[in-house]
């Protein structure tokens, strides 16, 4: 079910199947690293010196937080993902690395507490993991597995639910559940000011753009890649 794949920044991971992320980790060594330094250029703009917590949501098996863990190693970073497996991935590469800011849980990142229920993922059959969508589907869906008739059930939470007093950076990468993932974190947004990242390909963008506005943030004017960018305005 497992391979691991030689990185940049060290051992990482993947499940054994996966065709597009794990992939090219294995054939390059990275996903989308030049994007990824560019989002931290910006946020380092900002935030340079400080520390406190990164919330990696929607981690899948840690492509984007292998290189931040390293990088900001005086800072916690807590990673979620709704796949059990992904999660596993990084608490492999977690050991790996011997990581010791590092915490990975799986849970669904929304706007309320609870669980939900879902059909299990077919692992034995080569998708692309990282594009699927715990909730319906989006329109021009990039997830291409099967999924089965047995079905788990998996926590959700809010970000405010983490109760966590120093997030410094929220990267969301939900597959169109940003909008919920942002509105449960309005609480925690208004206490910390964090650098905010969304992958906006599947999401209403304008809409999750105008919430981050009413909390008092701007957007800033360059996306990079998919992600859209925010800061408080008065940074």
């Amino acid at each position: 079910m497992f391979r691991t794949v030689r990185t940049f920044f060290g051992p990482m991971v993947a499940i054994k199947t996966d065709i597009r992320i794990a992939a090219e980790i294995a054939q390059v060594g990275h996903w989308e690293f030049v994007d990824l330094l560019e989002i931290l250029k910006i946020y380092e703009k900002f935030y340079a010196g400080r520390t406190g917590t990164i919330l990696d949501i929607g981690c899948n098996i840690g492509s984007w937080l292998l290189p931040v863990a390293h990088r900001y190693s005086q800072n916690t970073v807590r990673a979620f993902d709704c796949q059990p497996l992904a999660v596993d991935c990084v608490r492999q590469t977690v050991q790996l690395n011997q990581l010791t800011n590092v915490q990975a849980d799986c849970a669904v990142i929304s706007d309320i507490c609870g669980t939900a229920t879902y059909n299990k993922i077919d692992y034995d059959w080569g998708a692309n993991f990282g594009a699927y969508e715990f909730e319906t589907p989006y329109t021009q869906s990039d997830f291409n597995g099967q999924k089965l008739a047995e079905t788990a059930v998996v926590e959700t939470l809010t970000i405010d639910s983490l109760n966590i007093n120093d997030v410094v950076l929220i990267k969301l990468d939900v597959e169109g559940m940003e909008l919920k993932a942002l509105k449960g974190a309005a609480d925690t947004i208004q206490r910390c000011g964090p650098f905010v990242a969304f992958e906006h390909h599947k999401t209403d963008r304008k809409t999750v753009e105008q919430l981050l506005v009413n909390l008092g943030y701007k957007i800033y004017p360059d996306s990079v890649g998919q992600m859209t960018l925010a800061v408080p305005a008065d940074l």
